[in-house]
C-alpha cells in the first residue's frame, strides 16, 4: 500500500509539473502572439520606394532614419535596358 502511496505523490507531482508547463507554454504562445501583431501593425505604414543611382559599383546599400542608420540594407540591382551613355545604365534598386 505503501509503495502505491508513493507512485500516486510521483503521479500528481508529475501532473502539476505537466500543467505548469502547459500554461507556461500557453502564456508564452499568447506574448508571442501579442508581439507579431504590434509588429504587423507597425510594418502598416511603411511604403515601398524607388532608389535610383546613377554610377559604377557593383554592391549598393541603404541606410537611414528609418533603421536608426545602423543597418545597411543591401539593395536589389535591376538594370534598365536603356543604354544612356557609353559604359553606365540607370539601374533601379527595390527596397
Amino acid at each position: 500500500m505503501l509503495q502505491f502511496l508513493c507512485l500516486q505523490q510521483a503521479l500528481y507531482t508529475l501532473q502539476g509539473k505537466a500543467n505548469k508547463g502547459i500554461f507556461n507554454a500557453h502564456r508564452m504562445a499568447t506574448e508571442k502572439d501579442m508581439e507579431l501583431h504590434a509588429a504587423e501593425e507597425s510594418l502598416s505604414g511603411l511604403k515601398e520606394v524607388l532608389t535610383e543611382y546613377w554610377g559604377i559599383g557593383e554592391i549598393v546599400e541603404v541606410a537611414g532614419s528609418f533603421n536608426g542608420w545602423h543597418n545597411r540594407i543591401k539593395m536589389d540591382l535591376h538594370t534598365s535596358s536603356e543604354q544612356l551613355e557609353p559604359l553606365s545604365r540607370f539601374i533601379y534598386f527595390h527596397l
